[in-house]
Parts: structure tokens; C-alpha cells; sequence
């Protein structure tokens, strides 16, 4: 049975705006990621932010902003950008925003979408990364994401993401499963009544060939 829920709201702009901010700022699933970062940017602010910036902000931020508009950049999208990954990366606004203007956004919500990846991109691996971000979306949008993040972290680095596709071989249950996969592939025929102890062929030959993390195996 459907349920029908009745809001008691405040009909004041303050009221609406609150009701419009809590509707409008879930958790995003982004990339197969979770996150809870807004990509939800509301228009009023941009231009009230577009309005007084040079009054409200630090005369350092200020700058970093003029010398981008001087520049050529858009100065609602550079306060948006500002505003979205703060402070901490203001020094970095020039090449976040490099970045998004090479991602194949088509429209606003896909944009939003990218944004709040390129955040945790960057809170994870760190700004000056930022180059491998790409080819971190592209693969994730070929194959499983949590297949990207465990070659990442075997590999301990994220600079090492070029060789992912040449060295991952797939996701197993067990040793076993990979093992047969190898046999199957590789037309090896073992009669029936020979037994396999896969454990000992994956500790005592095949760990030093590949990599397993988390379920999913890679070429050395």
C-alpha cells in the first residue's frame, strides 16, 4: 500500500529554500562510488557569490579568481568550482579546471556527477595525480570499479593505472577458479582421476607469476 506523506513546511523564501536544500542534497552515487558531497549547486548562489566575492573573500583568493578570468574562464563556473572543492584547492583551480573541461560532459547533471568524482579522486590520491583521473574514469566505465581500485592499491599508486588492462585477469572466488580458468584457456587436459591440490600450485608456482587483491588477479 502506498503511503502519503504531508510536509508542514514554511512557506517563507528561507522555509522553501531549506525544504529545496534538503530534497536536493542525498548522498550521489558517482562512478559506483558513494559520496556526500553536493553536486547540486544552487543558481542564487552563484550570483550572489558573483556579486560580492571580491568583498567577502580573501584578497589571495580574489586574485587566483581574477587572473582566472582574465584568462578567459567563466567567472560563475570558476566561483562554482571554488565553492564546490573550497579553500584548500583554490591554489589548484586552474588545473581542476583543465580537467573538467575535458571530461565528455553532455549535460549539467553528468557535469555535477564528474565533479563530485574528481573530488574524491583527488582527496584520495591527491591533487597533483590529477593527470591520471581520466584514465581512472575511463576504465571504471569498461570494467568493474572495484577492479581499478584493487590494482591501485596492489600496485600502491595510482600512476601505475596504464598497465591495469595488459595485467588484469579477471575475478575469481578462489585460487581454484583462477586456476581452472588458466587450465581452460590454455587447453590443458588433466584426466579426471588426478587430483589438484590448487593451493599448493597457487603458493608454489603461481604466486610468483600473479597477483591476487581482493578476488581479482593480475599479471606480475
Amino acid at each position: 500500500m502506498s503511503q502519503i506523506l504531508f510536509w508542514q513546511c514554511d512557506t517563507s523564501q528561507t522555509g522553501l529554500r531549506s525544504l529545496e536544500t534538503a530534497l536536493l542534497m542525498p548522498y550521489v552515487k558517482c562512478i559506483g562510488r558513494e559520496t556526500n558531497r553536493p553536486h547540486y549547486q544552487p543558481t542564487s548562489m552563484s550570483i550572489t557569490l558573483a556579486a560580492n566575492y571580491k568583498e567577502t573573500m580573501p584578497s589571495e583568493i580574489v586574485e587566483i579568481i581574477d587572473n582566472l578570468v582574465e584568462d578567459g574562464r567563466d567567472l560563475e563556473e570558476v566561483l562554482s568550482v571554488y565553492d564546490y572543492f573550497g579553500e584548500e584547492y583554490a591554489k589548484n583551480l586552474e588545473v581542476i579546471l583543465e580537467v573538467l573541461e575535458n571530461t565528455d560532459a553532455s549535460d549539467r547533471d553528468l557535469y555535477d556527477y564528474i565533479k563530485s568524482d574528481l573530488y574524491d579522486f583527488i582527496e584520495e590520491h591527491g591533487v597533483e595525480n590529477l593527470e591520471y583521473f581520466e584514465k581512472c574514469s575511463e576504465l571504471r566505465d569498461d570494467h568493474d570499479h572495484d577492479a581499478v581500485d584493487a590494482y591501485i592499491s596492489l600496485m600502491g599508486c595510482v600512476s601505475c593505472i596504464d598497465s591495469f588492462e595488459n595485467n588484469y585477469r579477471g575475478q575469481f572466488d578462489s585460487h581454484r577458479e583462477f586456476i581452472e580458468d588458466i587450465m581452460d584457456t590454455g587447453d590443458y587436459h588433466v584426466p579426471g582421476w588426478i587430483h589438484i591440490d590448487y593451493d599448493s600450485t597457487w603458493e608454489c608456482e603461481l604466486r610468483h607469476e600473479y597477483d591476487e587483491e581482493d578476488g581479482y588477479y593480475f599479471t606480475k
